[in-house]
């Protein structure tokens, strides 16, 4: 009898690796310990057969590398991106840390063949009432749509998707801190406006400020900004 896709997963596991993940992630599920990349090509093999039967009942899932596994298998599965935005948005739901998340939005490489949809989908949840849907939001928008010139319809969502998670004002930041690489001329004018809590806007002005991507200027004017914030 074949190994079942957990105790693939069992076999896999480290504990040392656990135990240093386990505190970089603090939110959803206990880890197992496995490293992202045999993750990875667990979740490009299981793709590549009966994918349909390793989506079903996530809710079951025990360990973090379950849920991740099958978010890597809808993003690496053959399939229309019509249907696959579909299963993406099936998906949210179960997205319980920014582990997943993260991994789930950079995985999603074929968006560029269905802008659109995505950013449907991006728009249906940036208000969303679960976290991770807006932080999964927010991070399609930075690892998906942030080319030149800027998609006028970014900055807007930004302006209205932080709320009081950790994890979401960490993705606004840094989405915003992104964006200015892509387009300063577009979004330091934005920016000047502070369109986020004064917490939100520190961490986007550190982002930027740490960006080799931002010239020295560019550096000192988002240092200026501080000096306007509320204490």
């Amino acid at each position: 009898m074949e190994p079942s896709v957990l105790q693939r997963l069992e076999l896999m596991a480290e504990s040392g690796y656990r135990e240093f993940s386990q505190r970089l992630i603090p939110d959803g599920k206990p880890l197992l310990g496995v490293r992202i990349p045999q993750i990875r090509s667990l979740g490009k093999e299981l793709a590549r057969g009966d994918w349909k039967s390793i989506l079903e009942n996530p809710e079951a899932d025990t360990y973090h590398e379950q849920t991740l596994l099958r978010a890597l298998v809808v993003a690496y599965a053959n399939m229309p991106e019509e249907q696959r935005v579909g299963l993406v948005e099936s998906f949210l739901p179960n997205i319980d840390n920014w582990a997943i998340c993260d991994s789930f939005c950079a995985t999603l490489r074929k968006a560029n063949r269905a802008k659109e949809h995505y950013m449907r989908l991006v728009e249906r949840h940036i208000h969303d009432s679960h976290p991770y849907a807006i932080r999964f939001s927010v991070v399609m928008l930075l690892f998906q749509f942030m080319d030149f010139p800027l998609d006028p319809r970014i900055l807007p969502l930004l302006s209205t998707a932080e709320n009081d998670h950790y994890y979401v004002r960490m993705a606004v930041a840094w989405a915003a801190a992104t964006a200015y690489t892509v387009d300063p001329q577009v979004v330091q004018p934005w920016l000047a406006q502070l369109p986020f809590s004064t917490e939100t806007m520190r961490m986007a002005i550190q982002k930027i400020r740490d960006s080799r991507r931002v010239t020295v200027e560019g550096k000192e004017w988002a240092a200026s900004l501080r000096t306007k914030l509320k204490p």
